[in-house]
């Protein structure tokens, strides 16, 4: 039970940090399960115990429901789940009619299919307050399923979060990473609302990359804090000034009797170092972004650690501007520069994505200078 309670205790502020004031669904158990409703008052209330609140219309038809089973499990909607909200949020309906859902583990309420998260809990006090009741849950267990952006309510509308960047959080051991993603914040936010695409800023840490920054519309989940392998075909542009040592090591992830491709890769960072950029138009990166992300979730279990090794076997050339043309222009998946500190050392890589399938040469390369210089930007904090 100890146990149980500390890993617990360790998600909390995770999923906590998922709480974005807006629409929620706190359905009930068993036989109640018609009878789920939406609230847009949830809160983290203490970590320590884990304490939650959230605040009824003292008129609902719905709460008196939830007070006498003693218990609800909230669900945080996703930002593509607006329909939804408006169900749950209408009187005189089965709420639940069509609606993918799983029991939660101490509930037995509901957990919504596509929810961001979800929080299981049993009522501990419900004070009245007003018109409405303030009531405070304790939490039995919780998760974050689908880390993407919650659907927010503003105005009489239903919306999606949205922040010009996002820079990794502070945490002891990580100085360095949060000044770097600090310094890189406002250069890559203007830049994303020059180009309007998702930047990137990953930064090496050991034998891994940490995403420490992201600016513009994130393609999928947050990234942010994300780890992934310091391997390729993943990092280039900070290994290439690394010197040879740092680029054995980099290779060494490798089976060794891949000799063609480790001569290869070589060659592209041969090519990186004169022209100080790259692109990728190979439709495998998007399959290596994919695989990085899911990396970053789980971990290098074993199956993404052989998918990793298929993919750096079967990824393409890294292309440069003798290579890019009208109609490969379409295909281009991402652009990455290097930034350097004082002592000519790559300490971040700045990459965009989310280049538009009838981008030409010309539109690519005016992207890339842009990148090219915000990534002098930052490199003139340093």
């Amino acid at each position: 039970m100890l146990g149980r309670t500390h890993r617990r205790s360790r998600r909390w502020p995770s999923t906590s940090s998922r709480l974005a004031a807006g629409p929620q669904t706190p359905p009930l158990p068993g036989t109640l399960l018609s009878r789920g409703m939406a609230v847009g008052s949830f809160a983290s209330v203490s970590l320590d115990p884990p304490l939650v609140t959230f605040l009824p219309d003292r008129t609902s038809s719905t709460f008196p429901l939830i007070r006498d089973a003693g218990r609800f499990c909230v669900n945080v909607l996703s930002s593509t789940q607006d329909q939804l909200c408006r169900t749950f949020a209408t009187r005189g309906q089965d709420r639940f009619d069509s609606v993918d859902w799983e029991p939660a583990p101490f509930s037995g309420a509901p957990r919504l299919s596509g929810s961001v998260a979800w929080v299981d809990c049993e009522i501990e006090v419900v004070h009245e307050a007003g018109d409405h009741y303030i009531v405070v849950g304790r939490v039995h267990d919780l998760s974050v399923d689908n880390p993407t952006s919650p659907l927010l309510f503003f105005q009489g509308g239903y919306g999606m979060f949205a922040l010009p960047s996002l820079v990794l959080a502070s945490r002891e051991g990580n100085t360095e990473h949060v000044r770097l993603a600090e310094l890189a914040r406002e250069p890559m936010e203007r830049l994303t609302r020059s180009v309007g695409m998702e930047c990137r800023a990953l930064a090496p840490d050991g034998d891994r990359l940490l995403v420490v920054a992201t600016a513009g519309a994130a393609s999928g989940a947050d990234p942010v804090g994300g780890v992934i392998p310091f391997s390729p075909p993943f990092g280039s542009s900070l290994v290439a000034w690394a010197g040879d040592d740092a680029v054995d090591a980099w290779l060494s992830e490798y089976p060794d009797s891949a000799d063609d491709i480790r001569a290869d890769i070589e060659a592209d960072l041969a090519r990186l170092r004169e022209d100080g950029w790259y692109l990728a138009a190979d439709e495998k990166t998007r399959e290596g972004d994919v695989l990085a992300m899911q990396i970053s979730r789980w971990g290098r279990t074993p199956r993404l650690e052989k998918s990793l090794h298929e993919l750096g076997s079967r990824v393409g050339r890294l292309m440069g501007p003798r290579d890019l043309d009208d109609t490969n222009a379409r295909e281009v998946q991402m652009v990455s520069v290097p930034v350097f500190d004082k002592s000519g050392r790559a300490v971040l890589q700045l990459t965009l994505y989310g280049f538009p399938s009838d981008s030409t040469r010309a539109s690519i390369l005016a992207a890339k200078d842009r990148l090219v210089t915000a990534a002098a930007e930052v490199t003139a904090k340093l």
